[in-house]
C-alpha cells in the first residue's frame, strides 16, 4: 500500500457572500408506524437504475478518465500471493448481510446506530431495522414504508443519520426526477426505537419554481438544525450540462421530532465561487456527536470533474435557523492534488463506475476537518482514496492518497474515533475490486499524525458485479458510516461485496481502533496534566479533584462533567470570571466508575476539555 503525504500550502481565498437565503415552511403530510404495516406479503423492491442522466453524462465523464488513463495508465501489478493483514488496526468485531430483499443498482448504502443498539440501514429502494448481533427487526420498501400518504412515482438515495442529542432518527429519500415530480420526503423518529411513530414532511424537490429536480442528498445535524445539501438538475439532461446549483436547507429538527404541523427551513442558493455555481457540496458531520458541537456548521465541495486540481471549496453558516446565520465560502489549495478517478476493473473484465472526485464524506473535530472522496493514483494507475484535513484557525489543507498496486478503491466515507479535544484518530471504510479481487468492503485507521494502517478487509467478495452484464457496471454512489456513541473506540458502516449470483450485497460492519477505550485514560503515575486549557490531579481519582483553569476574557462560566456518551452529567459551575487564573475543587463520588470530560465555556463558547477518570 502506497501514502502520499505532503506539507500543508496555506493559501485561502474569501468570497463575498453573494448567495441567498428564502424562509420556505415544510408541510408534514402525515405519520409512518412500522408496528402497524402489514409484513405478511414480503415485497421485495429491487430499482435497477441507468448510469446518470444518460449516455451523454457517461460520454463526457468517461472522456475525462480516458485522459487520465493515458497520462497515468495501470501498472498491472498482481498481488503475487501476498495475503491480508490480520493482527493490524483496525479491529474487526464482526458483521452480517444486510438488506437481504435484494439490493438495487447502484448499491446506495447508508446507516445509522442509535445508542440503545438500534442499527437502520438503507438502500436505493429498502430500509431495513436490526439490532447490533444482526436480528432484523423489521423491512419494507420505500414504496411500502410511505404507501398510505400517496407518495407515487421511484423513490431513490436514501439517507439515514442519528441524533445523538435528541436520541432520534431522521431518514431522508428522493421522489421524482421531474420538475413536476421532484420532492423529498424527510421521515423524523417520534423516539429512540424506530418501531414507533414516524413524523413524515414533503419539501418540494423544484423549491426555485422553474424547470429543476432533486438529486443526491447528504445530511448532517447542529444541536438545533438539520442540514440537507441537494443538486438541482434540469430534466432530460445530464449532469454536466443540466446541473443548476447546489443548494443548503437548514431545517428547524426539532419541529419534526415533535410532530408540528410544518417545519421552518431556510434554503441556501446561488453559492458561488467565481461567478460559478459550486458543485456538488457536502456537510461536514460532527465527529465526537451532536452535542459536542456548536450551532455554526460547514461544507466541503471541490472540481470533481477536473482531471486535476487542488481547490477545495470549504463553506461556514455562522449560526443557527433561530438566530441571525450567514454563508461565507473560502477557496483552500491542498498540499496534493487530487486526480479525476478512473474505474474499477473485475475479474470479469467489466468494470464498475467510480462515478467523480466529490467529497463523499466529512467530520469535524473543534480546529480541524477530515474529509475523503474519489481519487487516481498516479503511480498505480488505480483508483484511490483521497484522504483531506483542513486547519481551520490557519485554513490550511493537507492532502494524502491511500492506495494499493493491485486494489482500487473508490467510495470512501469516514468517522472519528478520538477522544480528546482536536484528537483526529478516525476510520476510512471504502469499497475495493481487482481484476483478480472480487468487490469487497474494507478500511484502514489513521492515528490522527499521519500514519495509516494497512488496508484491513470487511468483507471479501464471493464473485464479481453483473447487474446489467454492461462494461461498465454500477457500484453505489455512497456507503455508510458512523461512530458509536456508546463505545467511542467503535464505527459501523456499511458498504457493497459481490455475491456468488453476482449481485451486490450489502455488508453491516462493526470495526474499531484500540481493543476499547482503555487506551483514551491517563495512567496511574500521570498525577498531573495540562490538556486543552485545563490542569487536573490527581488523575484517575477516586474522591477529590482539583483542576486549574485560565480565562483570557470575562464572562459566565460553565463547567460541565460529560460521560462517554457525550451526555451531560452534571454542572458544577455556572458563574461570572473575570480575566485570570481559578482553581477549582470538587468530588467525583456521586460519578459511577469511568471516563468523563469536563468541559468549559465562557459566554456560551467551548474554552477548554479535559478528561478524567473516576477509579
Amino acid at each position: 500500500m502506497k501514502f502520499i503525504a505532503t506539507i500543508a500550502f496555506a493559501a485561502s481565498f474569501l468570497f463575498s457572500s453573494a448567495q441567498s437565503q428564502t424562509r420556505i415552511y415544510a408541510e408534514k403530510i402525515g405519520s409512518v408506524n412500522p408496528r402497524e404495516m402489514s409484513s405478511g406479503f414480503d415485497v421485495k423492491l429491487k430499482y435497477k437504475a441507468p448510469q446518470p442522466d444518460g449516455k451523454s453524462y457517461g460520454t463526457f465523464i468517461q472522456g475525462q478518465k480516458r485522459k487520465v488513463e493515458a497520462s497515468y495508465p495501470r501498472k498491472n501489478y498482481n498481488r503475487g500471493g501476498s495475503t491480508w493483514p490480520i493482527d493490524s488496526l483496525p479491529r474487526v468485531n464482526g458483521g452480517f448481510e444486510g438488506n437481504l430483499a435484494g439490493n438495487g443498482t447502484p448499491n446506495d448504502n447508508n446507516l445509522a446506530i442509535s445508542n440503545n443498539g438500534k442499527i437502520i440501514s438503507v438502500v436505493n429502494s429498502n430500509i431495513y431495522f436490526y439490532d447490533t448481533i444482526g436480528t432484523e427487526l423489521f423491512n419494507a420498501s420505500l414504496g411500502a414504508w410511505t404507501i398510505d400518504l400517496d407518495i407515487t412515482n421511484n423513490k431513490f438515495d436514501p439517507k439515514v443519520i442519528y441524533d445523538d442529542e435528541a436520541d432520534r432518527f431522521v431518514v431522508v429519500f428522493l421522489n421524482g426526477t421531474s420538475a413536476f415530480s421532484s420532492k423529498y420526503i424527510a421521515c423524523f423518529s417520534s423516539s429512540n426505537d424506530p418501531m414507533d411513530p414516524w413524523n413524515m414532511y414533503k419539501l418540494s424537490g423544484n423549491p426555485l419554481n422553474d424547470t429543476s429536480w432533486s438529486d443526491y442528498p447528504a445530511l448532517s445535524l447542529s444541536p438545533e438544525d438539520l442540514f440537507l445539501t441537494i443538486n438541482l438538475l434540469t430534466p432530460g439532461q445530464s449532469w454536466q450540462t443540466g446541473f443548476k446549483q447546489s443548494v443548503i436547507w437548514q431545517i428547524d429538527k426539532w419541529s419534526g421530532y415533535n410532530g408540528d404541523s410544518t417545519l421552518t427551513t431556510n434554503l441556501w442558493t446561488d453559492i458561488k465561487e467565481g461567478g460559478i455555481n459550486i458543485r456538488n457540496i457536502h456537510p461536514v458531520r460532527p465527529a465526537k456527536g451532536v452535542s459536542f458541537d456548536g450551532n455554526d456548521h460547514y461544507f466541503l465541495s471541490n472540481r470533481n470533474f477536473a482531471t486535476e486540481s487542488d481547490s477545495i471549496y470549504l463553506i461556514h453558516i455562522t449560526d443557527a435557523l433561530s438566530g441571525n446565520p450567514s454563508l461565507t465560502v473560502e477557496l483552500l489549495n491542498s498540499s496534493t492534488n487530487y486526480y479525476l478517478n478512473v474505474d474499477a476493473p473485475q475479474s470479469s473484465g467489466q468494470f464498475l463506475a467510480t462515478n467523480d472526485a466529490r467529497v463523499l464524506g466529512g467530520i469535524r473535530e473543534l480546529d480541524y476537518i477530515q474529509f475523503v472522496g474519489n481519487c487516481t493514483d498516479t503511480t498505480y494507475g488505480n483508483s484511490a482514496i483521497y484522504h483531506g484535513i483542513i486547519h481551520l484557525p490557519s485554513k490550511t489543507c493537507t492532502g494524502h492518497w491511500i492506495s494499493d498496486s493491485v486494489l482500487n478503491l473508490g467510495y470512501a466515507n469516514i468517522a472519528g474515533i478520538g477522544y480528546d479535544q482536536n484528537d483526529q484518530q478516525s476510520i476510512i471504510s471504502f469499497e475495493y475490486s481487482s481484476a483478480t479481487d472480487f468487490a469487497g468492503l474494507a478500511a484502514v485507521y489513521y492515528d490522527g499524525n499521519g500514519n495509516y494502517s494497512p488496508i484491513k478487509p470487511l468483507r471479501t467478495g464471493d464473485g464479481y458485479i453483473s447487474v446489467f452484464n454492461d462494461p461498465l457496471e454500477r457500484w453505489g454512489d455512497y456507503l455508510g458510516i458512523q461512530r458509536s456513541y456508546t463505545n467511542m473506540c467503535e464505527v459501523w458502516t456499511a458498504g457493497t461485496f459481490g455475491k456468488v449470483n453476482h449481485d451486490n450485497g450489502t455488508w453491516v460492519a462493526r470495526i474499531g481502533g484500540e481493543e476499547d477505550c482503555s487506551g483514551f485514560v491517563l495512567s496511574n503515575d500521570e498525577n498531573k496534566l495540562s490538556q486543552n486549557g485545563i490542569s487536573i490531579y490527581p488523575n484517575p481519582t477516586a474522591e477529590w479533584v482539583n483542576l486549574e483553569l485560565k480565562t483570557e476574557n470575562e464572562g459566565i462560566l460553565v463547567l460541565d462533567i460529560i460521560d462517554i456518551n457525550g451526555k451531560l452529567v452534571r454542572t458544577l459551575v455556572k458563574e461570572a470570571v473575570n480575566i485570570g487564573n481559578y482553581d477549582f475543587k470538587f468530588n467525583v463520588a456521586p460519578l459511577s466508575k469511568g471516563v468523563y470530560v469536563l468541559r468549559a465555556h465562557l459566554n456560551q463558547n467551548t474554552i477548554a476539555t479535559h478528561r478524567f477518570v473516576k477509579e
